[in-house]
């Protein structure tokens, strides 16, 4: 409701041949290119975000992932950068009048807000022999292996914003509509 009475007191401006007023409103009709460039500034935003490991700093990764990672030879790395699928699926989309990042990673949720993780107990077969060069590796045939049971364990996962503006992302956005309105692009 609000809204609709802010444009109508526009456009009673504009009939009274204010130009500076039928400026901004015609500027208004044209936003998409507006939209459109704030999407940007929030995916660069985003992705600031993640080279910069959060803004504010996230908590740092725990000793065993950092441990597990050194055995994958995922590190030395970015904290929410092991494959780099989460960094790559961030998606700026704009609308006639919503900006828009995002992502479809299920995963994303949980890194960004925190929570826990409850794995079940389970129980795996893993069938192994040795290679020529001694190393070992899954056998292609035959079902015989060892079996492994593991416990059931929660994992707690510290939150680490990396969809969130700051203020100086929001001032950012905020000069660029001004100068939008005042046609200075």
């Amino acid at each position: 409701m609000t809204k609709i009475y802010w444009v109508n007191i526009i456009r009673h401006l504009t009939m009274s041949d204010n130009s500076v007023i039928g400026e901004l409103l015609n500027n208004l009709r044209n936003k998409r290119s507006l939209i459109k460039s704030i999407s940007q500034d929030m995916l660069a935003a985003v992705r600031r975000n993640f080279e910069e490991e959060g803004r504010p700093r996230w908590t740092p990764l725990s000793k065993r992932t950092i441990r597990e990672r050194t055995r994958l030879r995922y590190w030395p790395g970015k904290i929410l950068v092991r494959s780099g699928q989460l960094l790559r699926s961030i998606q700026a989309q704009a609308t006639e009048d919503t900006a828009i990042v995002s992502t479809n990673k299920p995963y994303a949720a949980l890194h960004n807000y925190g929570g826990t993780v409850n794995l079940g107990a389970r129980t795996s077969t893993t069938a192994m022999k040795r290679s020529k060069s001694g190393k070992w590796k899954k056998k292609s045939k035959g079902n015989t292996g060892k079996g492994y049971t593991y416990k059931a364990v929660s994992i707690v996962v510290p939150k680490r914003e990396f969809m969130v503006l700051t203020d100086q992302d929001k001032e950012r956005i905020n000069e660029r509509i001004k100068n939008f309105l005042l046609n200075k692009r």
